[in-house]
């Protein structure tokens, strides 16, 4: 909780990393942040139709409502999934091949299939 109010010498962990950065004195590595970013917009419309869709409730929804519920749930765990036990990020995989050549922007190296 420290880390984020600027706090990081107090939090044990912060201590350790600000340590071995002034120890290895590496100079940081920038990567592209849209490709990330767009993949993080993706995930917060999911989570936000989720939660729409449980605010509107099942009166509103009708029928529809545990399709649309279990829907946007197994979408958004089959893209957690993938990143964290495959290492592919469908956010970077769109932007890389669909949104990067149309727009003329630079692709994610790191996510690159």
């Amino acid at each position: 909780m420290s880390s984020i109010f600027g706090l990081t010498p107090i939090a044990p962990l912060g201590s350790i990393g600000t340590l071995l950065a002034m120890l290895l004195h590496k100079e940081p590595e920038w990567k592209p942040a849209k490709p990330k970013r767009f993949a993080w917009t993706i995930g917060l419309i999911i989570a936000t139709l989720c939660f729409i869709f449980a605010m509107l409730g099942k009166e509103r929804m009708g029928k529809n409502y545990e399709w649309a519920i279990f829907s946007t749930v197994f979408l958004c765990n089959v893209f957690t999934w993938l990143e964290s036990s495959c290492g592919f990020c469908f956010g970077c995989f769109v932007w890389n091949y669909y949104l990067a050549p149309m727009l003329k922007l630079e692709a994610c190296t790191e996510c690159k299939i």
